[in-house]
């Protein structure tokens, strides 16, 4: 099961659906966390589409709230998004390619000026080629050198900390 605080920062920046918070609230409720909003969205895991849709268009800030992320601005969030991957890279909580990947994603959604301009150092963009090299085919498929890419990520993952 994820965090549903990184749950709740991936919504935030937007890397994940709103339409995913009534399984995030639900998950945070089992966690012990016990907002108003997280309890009635979690309330409506098995209701139909349109029916979670309003309740989440109502209560959705209120449960990213209670969850301590909907006050951040975007670009802070992306922030502690990208080093709560890291984290788990390093710790060994997340494969470094899953977490590559997770951080191209918000790098990416944030953009590559504007908003996304203070993700971009030298630590995320070691990142973005490192998964470039891996998810595109540019390494050898041998295990040495899917090693020495996995090792470089987490490298990298850590001066992102």
């Amino acid at each position: 099961m994820m965090n549903p605080q990184i749950e709740a920062l991936e919504v935030r920046v937007g890397v994940r659906p709103k339409t995913d918070l009534p399984r995030i609230a639900a998950n945070a409720v089992a966690d012990g966390n016990s907002g108003s909003a997280l309890r009635e969205l979690a309330g409506l895991v098995g209701l139909p589409a349109d029916e979670r849709a309003a309740a989440i268009g109502r209560l959705g800030k209120d449960a990213l709230r209670d969850l301590g992320v909907q006050d951040l601005a975007r670009e802070e969030g992306a922030e502690q998004l990208v080093r709560r991957y890291a984290g788990q890279i390093v710790d060994g909580g997340l494969a470094p390619v899953d977490g590559a990947a997770r951080i191209v994603a918000v790098v990416v959604e944030m953009g590559w000026d504007g908003e996304g301009q203070a993700l971009w150092d030298e630590g995320t963009r070691d990142i973005y080629l490192l998964a470039d090299m891996y998810f595109n085919g540019r390494a050898s498929p041998r295990r040495e050198w899917i090693q020495m890419i996995e090792d470089a990520i987490v490298k990298a993952a850590r001066r992102l900390l």
